[in-house]
């Protein structure tokens, strides 16, 4: 199940509000097989730098680790900020 966050996530990355399980299992196999250019909606994709790209892959692996069944997989609110920190930084050390 994933939480709200996960879900967010999701919709904002993909564009989709479809299933959430079968979001889930698509964008899984994208990002395991490298594909995650698959995975981003066009209208995000078509303005990104390479950084922005790398960004993106970060908070999908984050949004992935947010939908774990299992609750002690799933990462804490405040690690989930943290790590949404790190990632915004790449940007500004990109700079």
């Amino acid at each position: 199940m994933c939480t709200a966050l996960g879900s967010v996530c999701w919709i904002s990355i993909t564009g989709s509000d479809g299933d959430p399980q079968g979001i889930l299992s698509y964008v899984k196999g994208l990002l395991e097989n490298g594909k995650v250019d698959e995975v981003i909606d066009p209208m995000i994709a078509k303005d990104i730098t390479s950084v922005q790209k790398s960004q993106v892959e970060m908070c999908l692996v984050l949004a992935l680790r947010c939908c774990n069944e299992r609750d002690e997989y799933r990462p804490k609110m405040i690690q989930v900020a943290k790590e949404i920190k790190l990632i915004e930084g790449l940007l500004r050390d990109s700079s």
